[in-house]
């Protein structure tokens, strides 16, 4: 563990908490549920830097706690319909600190219903299950169903979350070790060597310790039911008692660490979001004359759903691809791309953000297309896989315009040009077309100058 590179990723942290605390008492009312998970997000990873840098578990306490407080008080504030259960993972932060009333409050107001635009079913069980057992303490046979559902979804994979409940609620200590083990291992495998630019900082701090959601389990198994469970990834110390008294209201808000405090000048700053025009309503139809660039390598949407690496088969067309050479007797059967881990959520959009410049479109979109280029494309079959491997779309097309152009003159209504690399060349009539289609999503447009 290289000490210097985990402060520098500390420090990060604690910049990136104060712009977005600086900002919080003005963010949206739509904004609030991001506000939640990214400020529980950044204590947790200032906590866990603190306690690698110093070694001290009381240190990791302190930033869990405000946290929580967070978490408390921000699901007071959002609106349940913008919540995802599985992601208040601050609940297991409360589980850590043994802050019952916390693990109350937050299992009681966190939602009974999945939201599948921002988490899997599984998840949510998981979650769900968890809270109402651990936190609510309510019986094993109402709770039954959650988990004969969670059995359910689970039959054609292993899901070590669900063999982790099951021994936990049956007090299997050697089924319960495994789960834990099994749950590390991923955690090791998701911050692997190789990870987005937007999560080194996240990776320098949070691969040197298991995940906090094992630490939660394992304290709360040798609390309670499991007094000699043992996993040795955890660390002894991180297995102390919270000695640390609670904060006290709103601390989490005015936060300012004591040895680099915030500027006041910062003041009235927000939080940093993307939110581009196409988010909130179709761009309005240009005057006839506007040519566009359509944009494949952004999203509009934190919940929406973005493509990962290509499989090979793909990478094995990329030149083809994008020297707009024709691909469709090569073209693989069945072809399927998955969503990124790392980037994006699970709601796919009719325009699917890639890291490629691929057109990855949805029915509707291909449809609009289709009309207008005709053989001047390839509409080539793909299957979208979810986070977990299954389908979560056969209806989107890889939109393949043909040749690469040198000239604006006579440019097909979807194209290539040689001097526009990242982006795709629109006619008027088409971007009309497109923008028309009604709650059109992730349609990235710019206009743009063809003289």
């Amino acid at each position: 563990m290289n000490l210097n590179l985990v402060a520098h990723a500390t420090r990060s942290s604690l910049d990136q908490l104060y712009e977005v605390l600086d900002g919080a008492s003005g963010s949206p009312a739509e904004c609030r549920f991001d506000l939640l998970t990214r400020t529980t997000k950044l204590y947790r990873q200032l906590g866990v830097g603190e306690f690698l840098l110093e070694g001290d578990a009381q240190d990791l306490y302190a930033f869990l706690q405000l946290g929580v407080q967070a978490c408390d008080d921000l699901l007071r504030e959002v609106s349940p319909e913008d919540v995802a259960t599985s992601r208040l993972l601050a609940w297991f932060d409360a589980v850590c600190v043994g802050d019952r009333d916390a693990m109350a409050s937050i299992a009681a107001r966190a939602p009974r219903e999945c939201n599948p635009r921002k988490e899997y079913e599984e998840d949510f069980l998981y979650t769900r299950i968890a809270m109402d057992a651990v936190g609510l303490g309510r019986p094993v046979a109402e709770i039954e169903s959650m988990l004969a559902r969670l059995r359910e979804l689970s039959a054609d994979r292993r899901d070590a979350r669900m063999e982790l409940l099951v021994a936990f609620l049956e007090g299997d200590v050697p089924g319960f070790v495994a789960a834990l083990r099994a749950l590390c291992e991923e955690h090791d495998a998701f911050y692997g060597e190789i990870v987005p630019s937007s999560l080194v900082e996240e990776r320098r701090i949070l691969r040197h310790l298991p995940p906090l959601e094992v630490v939660a389990w394992l304290a709360l198994a040798r609390r309670s039911t499991m007094p000699d469970a043992e996993l040795a990834e955890v660390p002894a110390a991180l297995l102390e008692e919270c000695a640390v008294p609670p904060p006290p209201p709103r601390r989490w808000l005015e936060y300012s660490h004591p040895h680099l405090p915030r500027q006041s000048d910062d003041a009235g700053r927000t939080p940093e979001r993307t939110v581009l025009e196409s988010q909130r309503a179709p761009a309005p139809p240009s005057d006839g004359a506007q040519w566009s660039l359509l944009r494949v390598d952004d999203w509009t949407d934190p919940d929406h759903g973005v493509v990962g690496d290509l499989p090979s088969e793909l990478s094995e067309l990329r030149h083809e691809l994008e020297a707009g050479e024709s691909v469709a007797a090569s073209w693989p059967s069945p072809c399927a791309v998955r969503l990124d881990p790392y980037r994006g959520g699970r709601w796919l959009p009719d325009v699917i953000a890639n890291g490629d410049d691929l057109l990855i479109c949805s029915a509707r979109v291909t449809a609009a297309i289709e009309s207008a280029c005709r053989a001047a494309c390839e509409y080539l079959p793909l299957t979208i896989l979810d986070h977990k491997g299954r389908v979560a779309s056969s209806d989107h097309v890889l939109i393949h315009p043909l040749g690469v152009h040198d000239r604006p003159a006579s440019l097909p209504p979807l194209s290539r040009m040689s001097q526009v690399s990242d982006a795709y060349v629109v006619s008027p009539a088409l971007s009309d077309a497109l923008r028309r289609i009604p709650g059109v999503t992730n349609l990235l447009l710019e206009p743009t100058d063809m003289s």
